[in-house]
């Protein structure tokens, strides 16, 4: 059974590695030749995340994808009942569009959790669809191994949606290793509280939780600045989450967040 479970991995991997090598076409709302956007530049083309007109989706796990939801950027590519089922190539560049590489870091996982979406498909014939277009559904971002993990800075475990409960005890902790510094999180102060949540929940943090650890805190520009803002951090980790008033300088890229470790941990 292990055996068999471990190949399943592999094809996973394997198809999301090959999918990653589809080059996207770019021409998103900036400039090729950009670095990255800044925080004014986002806001300024996405209106709708400076207000709470638009709520956030709570079943959309990941901050950072709620927040493209949320602004509005996926709206055109939605499916014809308004479900955020999004075709994997216009995720990729509304991703880059917000800073996040498509070659080495959101493009690979993106094509990670649609292979692990249609993988889990595959156990159930009567929604399997061998020829529908390579796709993410994000309020399904649970059932996409290997992305999908436990212990969650704003999700319970085995729960399908943000919880109010586990998003305040969250902030209550980072909130509280905040005071201590004048406002300000170093990564080790994410990573601690990130691996105390898995502690809690009697499970090791997975590869997949690291990253997303190691996102939050290169996207706020922790790596430029060594430590990024509380403030910051709570409002992307909310449901109506905001772009942090600080974020990366540089484009997120798998080189990018090698950083995180070696200058900030």
């Amino acid at each position: 059974m292990k055996l068999a479970a471990y190949c399943c991995w592999i094809v996973v991997l394997g198809v999301a590695l090959l999918l990653s090598h589809v080059p996207v076409v770019q021409g998103g709302i900036f400039d090729a030749d950009y670095d990255t956007p800044t925080s004014v530049e986002l806001l300024a083309a996405y209106p709708a995340l400076n207000t709470t007109e638009r709520e956030g989706n709570p079943a959309i796990l990941c901050p950072f994808l709620r927040m493209l939801e949320r602004s509005g950027r996926l709206d055109e590519f939605k499916d014809d009942t308004g479900a955020p089922v999004i075709p994997t190539g216009d995720l990729k560049q509304a991703a880059d569009d917000f800073g996040c590489d498509t070659t080495t870091a959101c493009g690979p996982v993106i094509d990670a959790v649609s292979a692990g979406q249609w993988f889990t498909e595959a156990f159930s014939f009567s929604k399997l669809n061998p020829f529908r277009p390579s796709t993410v559904d994000l309020e399904r971002l649970w059932d996409a191994p290997p992305v999908s993990h436990e212990c969650g800075f704003t999700f319970e475990n085995g729960e399908n949606g943000v919880s109010t409960d586990r998003l305040e005890s969250t902030l209550g902790n980072l909130l509280a290793r905040a005071d201590l510094n004048d406002g300000q999180l170093v990564y080790q102060d994410l990573l601690d509280t990130k691996n105390e949540i898995c502690a809690s929940e009697g499970v090791e943090i997975s590869s997949a939780g690291l990253i997303e650890t190691q996102l939050i805190f290169a996207f706020m520009g922790g790596v430029e600045r060594g430590y990024v803002e509380y403030d910051d951090v709570a409002g992307f980790l909310a449901i109506n989450n905001q772009v942090p008033a600080t974020k990366a300088g540089q484009q997120i890229s798998a080189l990018y967040l090698l950083q995180v470790r070696e200058e900030t941990n």
